[in-house]
Order: structure tokens, then sequence, then C-alpha cells
């Protein structure tokens, strides 16, 4: 079959080969290991907080994207796994560089007991039942709720709002440049993957209108788990 070059999954294709190759090992933490001891020990119990969030929700996401490409393939919808398969590439690599980063401060134990009881909701319950159930059901409903769990709750809502705060108010306390750097790559990959989740959306909606009611009531489902 021809390649539909001016589908937005094709255009996003495109992007992520030429933005989205950077490597987590490239990157230099030793301004970062320096900044982390200047902290105190309740600064250093914050920092970890949120870092057992996001390195948590980044394993999560990686191993749950493998239905969605599944699903996109069985319907044949090629320029879409061609997408997909730099998304699950980015997120393998979002989850080695927060993990790259705790061993460079020196952070080796377990984090996941700081993980909010909302986050072990929508990961370890929500979002894997959400994208298991695609790789028995194709239906534009099944694709819509994992759509919206996926790409915009977990990670518009969640993550791309996380990775934000964090990312300022580190950039005006100058500290953690390594990982400020590596934050600026996740962002620029989550924007492509966000916008990847809205196109499919929308040309889910195409297909049944009456389904734009079931969006908006996903979302109010979700948004208490994000407080």
């Amino acid at each position: 079959q021809m390649i539909k070059k001016d589908s937005l999954p094709y255009k996003l294709y495109q992007k992520a080969k030429r933005h989205g190759i950077w490597n987590p090992v490239d990157i230099d933490f030793s301004q970062d290991k320096e900044d982390w001891k200047k902290l105190t020990p309740d600064q250093q119990q914050e920092v970890l907080i949120q870092f057992a969030q996001f390195i948590g929700g980044e394993e999560a996401v990686s191993e749950d994207i493998l239905p969605m490409i599944m699903a996109v393939t069985k319907k044949g919808w090629f320029e879409e796994e061609s997408y997909l398969s730099t998304f699950l590439f980015e997120e393998a690599k979002h989850a080695e560089f927060f993990s790259l980063f705790l061993e460079e401060i020196g952070v080796t134990e377990d984090l996941s007991h700081l993980l909010t009881s909302g986050h072990r909701k929508l990961f370890d319950d929500v979002l894997p039942r959400t994208m298991n159930r695609l790789l028995e059901d194709q239906s534009t409903e099944a694709m819509i709720d994992a759509a919206v769990t996926y790409n915009i709750f977990a990670e518009g809502v969640l993550a791309e709002t996380g990775y934000w705060f964090f990312y300022e108010a580190l950039s005006k306390a100058n500290l953690f440049p390594g990982f400020i750097e590596g934050i600026r790559n996740v962002k620029r990959d989550e924007g492509r993957h966000i916008g990847f989740g809205t196109f499919l959306i929308q040309r889910l909606i195409h297909e049944k209108p009456e389904l734009f009611e079931r969006v908006q009531e996903r979302l109010q489902e979700l948004l208490p788990i994000a407080y």
C-alpha cells in the first residue's frame, strides 16, 4: 500500500527520527551530583518523591503501549504503526534517563514506597487494564478509552504538567543542569506523544461522532486520580 505521507502520524514519525535521537548516556551529570549534596535531607526527600512518580510512570507506559501498537497493526494503519514504533523506543529511553540520573547522584534504593495511591491506581490498575483490552477488542470505544487514558491523561495531564513544574523550579534554582537537559528532550518527545493521542481521538470520533461525550466522561472519571 502507498504510504500516506501527508498524515499526521507519518509526519510525527519523521519528526521522531529527526528530533528523538538523543542518548541519555551522553548527558553529563557531574554538576547534578554536586548539587544533590548541597540539598538538605528534607529537600532530597521531596526530590525523590517526585522522581519516584516520574520513573514509575515512564516504566509503566513503556510496558503498556504494546497493545496499542498491536491494535493499529490489526487495523492496517501503517502510518500509526510506524510512529508508535518510535514511541516505544522513546518511552524506554525516558525510563533509562531517570534511572541514570538517580544512579549518578548516588541513589540506588527502591523508590516504590514513595509512590502515591493515585499513581498506583492509575499505573498498576486502570492503565494496564484499559490498554490490555485492545489485545482482544479494537473497537472505536476501546481505542478511545486507551488514547484518553494513556496519551491525554497519563502523558498530558500528569506527566507533562509534572515535568513542567519540576523543570521550572530547578531552572530558577539553577540546579541539576544535566537533568534539565534531559527533561528538555523528554518534554519534546512527550509533545509528539500527546499530539498523536489527540489525532487518534479525532480520527476515532470522526468514525463515530457520538463518542465525543465518551471522551469527556472518561476524563471526568480519571481526574480524581490526579489529586
